[in-house]
């Protein structure tokens, strides 16, 4: 296991590289002052490169979402906003809402329903849905919303 981690049975950790480094007596000094910023100086220590903005490309076709639109789409937007309704996907700020809600040719649509409200009791760090140790109270007539919301 020691071999794995880069150490030699009784041997020392490997140690850092010589760097060199600035006399203690010489103040420091920041991008400003050593004719860096707006294009120039460093970042982190490393010297910052001049970028030109008219040759960065955009992102990959493959990587940009399309706004969310089309029937479908508007259809169960209404339909869920109608009944007052929760999706994971509009709490949850999902940037695929236009693929599942926007449905398919043969005008399938999906919409994931969060049940007993809008707001979650786990609170995970990864998630925007809300949370709440204490959710306010269930909606008795949500059941009824929900079968209203699926056979449309």
């Amino acid at each position: 296991m020691d071999d794995f981690i880069g150490l030699k049975r009784g041997g020392a950790p490997p140690q850092a590289p010589n760097r060199p480094s600035a006399p203690e007596s010489e103040p420091a000094t920041t991008d400003a002052e050593r004719g860096g910023g707006g294009g120039g100086g460093s970042v982190l220590g490393f010297p910052a490169a001049n970028i030109d903005a008219s040759k960065v490309s955009s992102k990959p076709a493959w990587l940009k979402m399309e706004l969310p639109r089309g029937e479908n789409y508007q259809r169960l937007k209404d339909t869920v906003r109608g009944l007052g309704l929760a999706t994971v996907c509009e709490e949850a700020r999902c940037p695929n809402i236009g693929e599942c809600w926007g449905g398919t040719k043969s005008g399938t649509a999906t919409a994931t329903i969060m049940l007993m409200g809008d707001t979650c009791t786990r609170g995970c760090r990864f998630c925007a849905v809300k949370t709440s140790k204490k959710p306010p109270p269930l909606d008795p007539n949500e059941p009824e919303k929900v079968a209203t919301a699926i056979n449309k």
